[in-house]
Parts: C-alpha cells; structure tokens; sequence
C-alpha cells in the first residue's frame, strides 16, 4: 500500500487542496499509517512517508517544472520511491503555447528519468474549471475576454498529450478527469464539474476529498523498485 512508500510531490494551490484531501483520509483511517509531511528536505524521506512542497510560482509552469528538477536533483530523486509534480489550471490558459509546453515539460521529465533511473516518476494532468453556460461565454467574447472554455481547450489539449505520451507506458494520475466526473459520475464536459468547487477553481471538501481518495489507490497501484541489495538504496 501507499504507507510504505516514500513519495514526493510538489504543488501549488489545487495541490494543498488535495494533501487536505489526505490529511481528511489520514484522520478518518488512522491505522493505515499514511505519514503526510510538508518538507523540502530529502531527510523527511529517510522512512516512508508522503512529503510535499509548494514549487515555482503560478501563471509561470517554467518555474514549476525547474523547481521541481532543482528539488529532485538536491537529493529528493535519490530518497524518493515516487516523485511527482502537477501544474495548476492558471498555468494553461487560452494564450497558451501547448506544444511548446509540452515539449519543455517532456524534456524535463525525460532528463529527471535518465539521471534517477530507480525513481518512479508520475504524470499529472492539468486540472480544469468550471466552464460558464453558452450565453455567459458568448457575452465575455463580446467584450473581448477570454472564456472559461477557451481556457479548458488548452488543457484539455495539454492532457491529450500527455496521455498519448505516456498512458501505458508510464504512470498517468489523470486529475482532470476525476475533476470532469463530479459527485454523481455524470459530468462528462472536460470542465471542473461543479459540484467539487466552490469558487470554480480550487476543490471544496467533497471535491478533495474525491481527487485524494483516487491518488491513494493510484500511488497503492504504483510499482516501485524493490528495496534492498539488488533494488534501491
């Protein structure tokens, strides 16, 4: 199970929503042994346990996708089982250049997964908002701003790549997805279902608690090296 990996993870905002996910997991299953930490320091990974850290800046996913090698390379490659990153929804917005993105996020994780070839590293997909109706939409067009659904085309479009990347070959935790579903599973728009925000963006109580009960039996599911003379460390 999860317990006895040591995992790290960087993020941002919708990320804390998803560690008070853990943390509302961790309180109702207190003998499951889910160690939740908030830590840069390779140190917090000596045992196992899920250590977590804000990375790089929002609207600036360079930042997030160099803080995240910086803290991988500082020694978080070599004491984790697990390592994973996630952009935010204000990082991809309707301006934004996807396939150059991509390219750069890609060609970061490749580098990582060459130099720490016993870490396992997990893709995230983009996570969306709520987009408004037709005729709220076709009003902010109007007025020339962006809409909602313009930005959700782009990372919807960012995941598209991601997934034709790597699902299958590599670990892909699709957040979005699980965002898309909402409470009752019917939701099938790739927008955030609304149900699981309050603000249109973050996830409320219901909606982190969702995004982290899935990540748990996905991490659970995730093959690691074994440890040991012939495995890791």
């Amino acid at each position: 199970g999860l317990s006895s990996k040591k995992v790290y993870f960087a993020h941002q905002s919708v990320g804390q929503n998803i560690i008070e996910g853990l943390k509302d997991i961790a309180k109702d299953h207190p003998g499951a042994g889910l160690k939740i930490v908030e830590s840069s320091d390779p140190a917090a990974l000596a045992a196992p346990a899920f250590v977590h850290s804000r990375v790089g800046k929002n609207t600036k996913p360079d930042t997030k996708m160099d803080g995240f090698a910086g803290f991988v390379n500082s020694g978080m490659g070599k004491a984790a089982d697990i390592a994973f990153f996630k952009l935010c929804y204000v990082d991809i917005t309707a301006g934004a250049d996807v396939d150059a993105l991509f390219g750069r996020y890609k060609k970061t994780m490749d580098n990582l997964k060459r130099q720490f070839p016993d870490t396992v590293f997990v893709h995230v997909t983009a996570p969306l908002t709520v987009s408004e109706g037709k005729a709220k939409a076709f009003l902010k067009k109007l007025a020339g701003r962006q809409t909602g659904r313009a930005d959700n085309l782009k990372r919807n479009q960012f995941n598209a790549l991601m997934k034709a990347e790597y699902a299958g070959k590599e670990p892909v935790f699709d957040l979005a997805k699980v965002e898309a579903q909402g409470p009752d599973g019917q939701e099938k728009t790739l927008a955030l279902a609304r149900g699981y925000t309050d603000d249109g963006g973050h996830l409320n109580e219901k909606g982190r608690r969702a995004a982290a009960e899935e990540l748990v039996k996905f991490l659970a599911g995730v093959r690691t090296m074994p440890a040991g003379p012939a495995g890791r460390r």
